[in-house]
């Protein structure tokens, strides 16, 4: 085959997408010496035929396709400057070519760049990459060239930089906005931990490049003592946008650790900006060899708001201290002024800071931290982090502590004056909207904390803040509650489960429905979230007026409106079952008719709330209705994934036969139990994993077992055996509980007619439970009633029935003793 067939072929395989298959046939056509065609025209051809520059760039095909162009265009080791291009007076193709591949410049490989990290996903976040790898390795061949022919000390320097200045200008080398749009590409990538890692470690790489060409710079001037080395061109600095957006991706990747890992990036900017102050203060100075060849750059208060999201989001047991911490430490910075120093935060203020936090010491100076505005965002990244932080009370009031701070500095103006010295952004910390959303949230999140200022009196603290917000609106302010504040305020009052808790709930929602008349205020109209957080507060109430305000609420007001959907209708059924469980199937069976008949596709919960009714209305047709709806879900779930039963509904449809008035229960409880096994193993869904609970329900639902039918009670009973020994050998399934050993005990007693039998397999079961230290109340009493009564003395060794020694209840919770 000719080298000009070799390289059709390339080309045509490069089209279709074969380009590492590509790249590896092009590179051994380059090193062959028999190839007749000059290499370097070969390659022009290549970039001139194949880029379009003008493709539109709306879909991944696209994108995939001009990153292949772009990185092959990166990898031609003669990639023309514009030195060959003002030696270009021939008229060869190679001319026509290099004017054709100057056309494309950094702004092209940008556009590519930005497009990927729109697409969120970590696979895109590395296409993104590989470009900023191929500009790097760009610029290191450029920096190569350019000392091979500067470093020889010929005469010929000055002609060189005239080259290299003028060869840089058009080069395709990164800038700090090429480093960003790939940190914000794993940023949004949404792959957690490694995505964070990654885009640290290309902060990292981008530091470590601008210190070495600085070291590089500063021991070239220390030997010539002449002026700046203009020869090379410095690589980007980081801005500060490309810190923070490698915080953020710390922040988004829920690690547990994003809130040190924050703190350390933060730290790394400051000694960054204190290393470039030292270099500028002293080329003012004799020792100007010294200097630095970039300006640094300084935190804002997106920087510390970032360092407190990651905090938040880490769910660190530190974090509620953390926040707290950072916040009051950058506020003391701004009262006091201290702006004399701007190095990095020194060993002692890590002290302050850090408390159990894993943090990163860079320098041995001990000046403290710069000075940040402050402003209403920052303060709101604190009230968030509060929020998340499930202290309860504690949070409401610390939050109470910092909205209180952000109105005495705003009104004093405390922090303006110190950053008005500063050219720094303005530090307004007034509050707004998602200020007071915060505070409502924080007292709400109280409400479920038993004591003196949980439950009632904090949802009326929900209840003030709102009304000050009201009044505040009406004032001219801009603290308008939207949706989200009203939703937080309902819910609050919700989760009081008390009868004048929902009738505060309501009262909130028909308040937002006369508003909204007078004021056709699209934000005030009340939605579904709305009001089913008020039926779920009228159904926790469970009082005869509150449940009947429920099904006002649902079938006069939301049907009317058409905003009822599957959470409407999970939330009255749960209700019927918890007023009254032994008669609420009726009810229930009527509303899941009703949801179909609106159009309204039940989900897993729906079909969960059915079989829990089932279980309790001791109907004789409980049974082939359960299975009826398992094989409806199980069909369903095949177009619909949101009615895909999950442990708990075949828990509970397991929990139906037990309890049902059927003599034979072990062979349909089996199929049940069998069929969640297999779907478990087969879609490899946790969500469909055995659990101690199911189980539980299997061996009870064998333990029940009726009838005459001696084989059928010896298949139950090695049924229930056999499962629990299934049970101990699979620890991912958990661990027994004393629901477990109380079914076994009753269905030993129950299921063998042998009466030797009975006593050993009663009185091993009963050792096993000790040993467990399960023994409750429950498990005794159906010792009792199962073991043989020449045994009960031994296996009680001696001890009262109902004083039973620590030993053998250790492990019990309260809900099982």
């Amino acid at each position: 085959m000719s080298s000009r067939a070799a390289v059709a072929r390339c080309m045509a395989n490069f089209r279709h997408h074969h380009i590492s298959v590509c790249r590896k046939r092009f590179l051994l056509l380059a090193t062959n010496r028999h190839c007749r065609v000059p290499l370097q025209v070969q390659v022009r051809h290549f970039s001139a035929s194949v880029l379009d520059l003008n493709k539109n760039l709306s879909s991944l095909d696209d994108l995939e396709t001009r990153t292949e162009e772009l990185l092959k265009y990166l990898d031609d080791p003669t990639l023309p400057n514009a030195k060959e291009e003002g030696a270009s007076a021939s008229t060869s193709a190679t001319a026509t070519t290099t004017t054709t591949k100057t056309s494309i410049t950094l702004a092209h490989v940008d556009e590519v760049m930005e497009g990927w990290s729109k697409w969120s996903n970590p696979t895109a976040a590395m296409r993104a990459e590989a470009l900023l790898v191929a500009l790097e390795r760009n610029y290191d061949r450029l920096a190569t060239e350019t000392e091979t022919s500067t470093g020889n000390g010929n005469g010929n320097g000055k002609a060189a930089d005239a080259d290299y200045s003028s060869a840089s200008a058009s080069a395709l080398i990164p800038n700090a906005i090429s480093y960003n749009h790939v940190c914000h590409a794993y940023a949004q990538s949404k792959g957690g931990t490694k995505a964070a890692r990654r885009c640290e470690e290309i902060l990292d790489r981008m530091m470590d490049r601008c210190r070495n060409f600085n070291d590089n710079e500063l021991g070239s001037r220390s030997r010539s003592m002449n002026h700046r080395n203009t020869k090379a061109q410095a690589p980007p600095e980081p801005l500060v946008t490309t810190y923070n957006t490698v915080i953020n991706a710390w922040s988004k990747s829920d690690d547990i650790s994003a809130g040190s890992r924050a703190e350390n990036i933060f730290r790394k900017m400051e000694q960054w900006n204190y290393d470039c102050k030292q270099g500028r203060e002293a080329e003012t100075s004799l020792s100007s060899s010294s200097s630095s060849v970039y300006k640094g750059v300084t935190a804002n208060s997106v920087s510390l708001a970032s360092v407190v999201d990651a905090w938040a989001n880490s769910n660190h047991d530190n974090s509620f201290r953390r926040i707290l911490a950072i916040f009051h430490h950058a506020v003391d910075k701004l009262r006091s002024n201290s702006i004399s120093s701007s190095g990095p935060t020194s060993t002692q203020d890590n002290d302050e800071l850090n408390g159990e936090a894993h943090t990163q010491n860079h320098g041995s100076t001990t000046s403290s931290t710069p000075l940040i505005a402050i402003n209403t965002i920052t303060c709101n990244s604190v009230l968030n982090g509060l929020a998340k932080s499930s202290k309860g009370i504690k949070a409401a009031e610390k939050a109470q502590e910092v909205h209180a701070l952000m109105e005495d500095l705003n009104e004093r103006g405390i922090l303006q004056r110190a950053i008005d010295e500063l050219e720094g952004e303005p530090a307004n910390t007034k509050p707004n909207t998602t200020t007071f959303t915060l505070l409502i949230k924080c007292w709400g999140d109280a409400v479920k904390i038993p004591g003196r200022y949980g439950g009632e009196y904090a949802a009326k603290r929900c209840d003030e803040i709102l009304h000050h917000m009201e009044e505040q609106y009406q004032n001219g302010e801009n603290v308008k509650p939207n949706v989200i504040t009203y939703t937080s305020c309902i819910t609050a009052w919700s989760n009081c489960k008390s009868e004048n808790g929902a009738l505060q709930a309501l009262s909130i929602l028909e308040k937002m429905e006369r508003m909204y008349i007078l004021t056709e205020d699209e934000e005030l109209q009340p939605n579904s979230i709305h009001y089913n957080a008020c039926l779920s507060a009228l159904c926790l109430a469970q009082t005869k007026e509150t449940f009947e305000k429920a099904n006002q609420l649902l079938l006069l007001k939301m049907q009317k409106k058409n905003i009822a959907d599957t959470s409407s209708y999970n939330t009255i059924m749960n209700g019927h079952l918890r007023r009254d469980p032994t008669k609420s199937y009726a009810a229930i069976e009527e509303l899941f008719q009703d949801m179909k008949l609106n159009g309204i596709q039940p989900d897993a919960i729906t079909y969960n709330t059915i079989m829990n009714g089932l279980s309790k209305c001791g109907k004789n047709d409980a049974v082939p209705k359960a299975i009826n709806l398992m094989d409806q879900m199980v069909e369903e779930c095949k177009q619909n994934p949101t009615v895909t039963p999950t442990t708990i509904t075949f828990t509970s449809a397991l929990n139906v036969i037990a309890k049902s008035q059927i003599s034979e229960k072990a062979d349909p409880a089996r199929k049940i139990f069998h069929q969640m096994l297999s779907m478990h193993q087969s879609r490899n869904d946790d969500m469909m994993k055995p659990d101690v609970w199911a189980f539980s329900a299997l061996i009870s639902a064998c333990a029940n077992q009726d009838g005459d039918n001696a084989e059928r009670k010896r298949f139950a009973l090695r049924l229930a055996l056999g499962s629990y020994e299934q049970f101990c050998k699979s620890p991912e399934y958990g661990k027994p509980n004393a629901f477990i050993y109380g079914g076994l005990i009753k269905a030993c007693g129950r299921l063998s007619v042998d009466q030797n039998e009975k006593g050993q397999l009663v009185q091993n079961v009963f050792e096993k439970c000790k040993r467990e230290g399960l023994v409750s109340n429950a498990v005794m009493n159906i010792f009792l009633r199962s073991c043989p009564h020449h045994l009960k003395e031994k296996m009680l060794e001696g001890h009262n029935e109902r004083r039973l020694p620590r030993e053998w209840t250790r492990n019990l919770t309260k809900t099982s003793r």
